[in-house]
């Protein structure tokens, strides 16, 4: 049995941005993860999207892989997902966390950085009103966004305060291509449509180089992972911290269960991934950051709170299709930005935070079958048609505020000595979907306007859990501290998703990045 002075479970962004200040306090730290290698530089000789679909004998394979993993059924679920070429980063993660869903997607990673090696890298940060109901304000919230901003690189426009909320240290936004520039440019020099606000997307991105990683070359095939290392990855930040002293990094565990040690602290049951051999850690406090499914499940586990039924926030998603007529027949752009260019904020109702949240992608940067699933044609009809269409078509994803969910999460034990199975319901309120009708009307409204059309028949609710934002099973303030320790388990914090008392409607990660940096440098002091 080994021993930690801090051991952390996870080594996504949540992870690592707790395990940074610790490092850098000079505390030991092991960090355990059921990856099995540290990989920051995915297919590091892929051409530009555009000479791929030139052909060409090896044009398929950076679409598809060798081993035609990328022709694997992830239907209903964001376009980013569905373009992650390779299917290890999904592998077994139900069966390994042992989660059973009914009426969710429960999408994680088992792989070394989690979903940051195959996100879509938007970074909003929570507004105060985001931030209504926790224990937290802004003001303690800021310092961990700039430290965050400043650490992973973040590329962001001077204007994008109301959409994107807190101003962090960046660089120059990404320049907008195509449909979006268009849509961008009319909705600044409209006076009809002010209900819809609008900026251009902030990324954990690099315009400029920082360090060993180089900037976007705007080489448009962002959606399947990027060959340069401007897309921030937490595996990069593993890499350094692995060169120092007090950093140890334990690969291939699999964290099982959870269990007090009767002399103090905790230990930890993993599973060797090659051998299935069971092995164990012992650690003095204990940091979760295995992503909220894990984190609740081994939390859950270790208070033995078997059989109750509790809230899991997950913010609904719907998508839809756009064109701009004006653009159609155009010729497809050299140079390309291929993740979601433009944010796009329009409020639902009154209350402040209740809003929805979109994502502009250009259709030039979409897989093709994305497009013509959607089109109400024949396939072959949709195939010609969309030679046409493409430099004119925008996808658009717009995310919900979590209190339009309604899923929920039970541990269940069948024997004694049963670790226990985490069971998820998904679900929206009753009248969601006359919700979406309602919001999508005004939306395709104030679209017109700026010369932007709703293709009919394009929208589409997607499953519970697809857009992948899962929270709010260990809230602040209820289960947890303010600070993310658990209640009944002192020593034990967790930093991941769980802990946020509400979902808005913005992407959520950035945030979870910044309250975990907070957690850490709190934990640091208290070693200290």
């Amino acid at each position: 049995m080994s021993r930690g002075k801090v051991t952390i479970i996870g080594s996504g962004p949540a992870g690592v941005s707790a395990a940074w200040p610790l490092v850098q306090a000079g505390i030991d730290v092991l960090m355990l993860d059921a990856g099995k290698s540290v990989s920051t530089n995915p297919d590091s000789d892929r051409p530009a999207l555009n000479d791929i679909r030139k052909g060409g004998d090896d044009a398929w394979r950076y679409l598809l892989q060798s081993d035609l993993s990328g022709l694997r059924n992830t239907d209903n679920t964001s376009p980013k997902i569905r373009c992650a070429v390779g299917a290890d980063f999904e592998a077994g993660y139900s069966e390994a966390n042992d989660i059973k869903t009914e009426n969710y997607m429960a999408i994680g990673s088992l792989t070394v950085g989690g979903l940051s090696g195959v996100w879509g890298a938007s970074v909003p940060a929570f507004d105060e009103s985001d931030l209504e109901t926790f224990p937290i304000g802004l003001e303690q919230m800021k310092p961990s966004y700039r430290a965050v901003a400043e650490r992973i690189g973040i590329s962001r426009a001077e204007n994008d305060l109301s959409v994107n909320g807190e101003a962090v240290p960046s660089q120059p936004a990404l320049p907008l291509s195509g449909v979006a520039a268009e849509v961008f440019s009319r909705h600044q020099s409209a006076k009809c449509c002010r209900e819809l606000d609008m900026a251009p997307m902030r990324h954990a991105i690099l315009s400029e180089n920082k360090g060993e990683r180089t900037a976007c070359d705007l080489g448009g095939a962002c959606m399947w992972g990027c060959a340069r290392g401007a897309v921030y990855n937490s595996a990069v930040d593993i890499e350094y911290m692995s060169t120092k002293p007090n950093f140890t990094l334990l690969l291939g565990r699999l964290v099982v269960r959870l269990e007090k040690n009767p002399v103090g602290g905790y230990i930890i049951h993993t599973r060797d991934r090659e051998t299935d051999a069971v092995q164990c850690v012992s650690s003095e406090t204990l940091i979760l950051a295995a992503g909220t499914l894990p984190s609740t499940r081994l939390i859950l586990g270790l208070l033995e709170r078997y059989d109750e039924d509790i809230t899991l926030l997950t913010t609904p998603g719907c998508v839809a299709a756009f064109t701009m007529p004006s653009k159609i027949f155009s010729t497809l752009p050299d140079k390309l930005f291929g993740l979601a260019q433009l944010a796009i904020r329009r409020r639902i109702t009154e209350r402040p935070w209740d809003y929805v949240y979109g994502l502009l992608f250009e259709g030039t940067a979409m897989p093709l079958p994305d497009l013509i699933t959607h089109m109400p044609l024949t396939r072959v009809g949709a195939i010609r048609l969309a030679r046409f269409l493409l430099p004119s078509l925008a996808i658009v994803l717009f995310n919900f505020p979590g209190e339009y969910s309604r899923c929920h999460v039970t541990l269940s034990k069948a024997s004694e000595g049963d670790v226990g199975r985490l069971q998820i319901t998904g679900g929206y309120m009753d009248g969601f979907e006359t919700v979406v009708r309602g919001v999508m009307k005004e939306i395709a409204k104030d679209f017109r306007k700026i010369g932007l059309y709703m293709l009919p028949m394009t929208t589409n609710i997607y499953c519970p859990g697809s857009v992948n934002h899962h929270a709010g099973t260990l809230p602040m303030g209820a289960a947890t501290s303010m600070f993310g320790e658990v209640k009944g388990a002192a020593g034990v914090f967790v930093v991941d998703g769980s802990v946020l008392n509400r979902l808005p409607s913005k992407n959520h990660t950035f945030t979870v990045m910044a309250n975990a940096d907070r957690i850490g440098r709190y934990i640091a002091r208290q070693i200290a």
